[in-house]
C-alpha cells in the first residue's frame, strides 16, 4: 500500500504481483487509510456465537462414536 500511496507502484501493479483483483487492492488501501498496518493482518473469520452444540447432542455424537 505504500508503494501505490507514493506513486511508485500502480494498484493493477500490485494486483498482478499479489493475483489478486484491482478492487481488492483498493480495498487493502482503505483498510490501511483507516487503520495502518494492523488493519491488513489476517482477520479470524468462522462462528461468531457459542456452539449450537447442545450437551445432549454432545453425548450422543460421543455414544455413536
Amino acid at each position: 500500500m505504500q508503494l501505490v500511496n507514493a506513486d511508485t507502484a500502480s494498484q493493477r501493479a500490485v494486483a498482478a504481483a499479489f493475483g489478486v483483483n484491482e478492487t481488492t487492492v483498493w480495498r487493502w488501501r482503505a483498510e490501511y487509510s483507516a487503520g495502518g498496518t494492523a488493519a491488513l493482518l489476517a482477520k479470524i473469520h468462522g462462528p461468531k456465537g457459542l456452539s449450537k452444540l447442545t450437551e445432549e447432542k454432545r453425548s450422543d455424537f460421543l455414544e455413536a462414536l
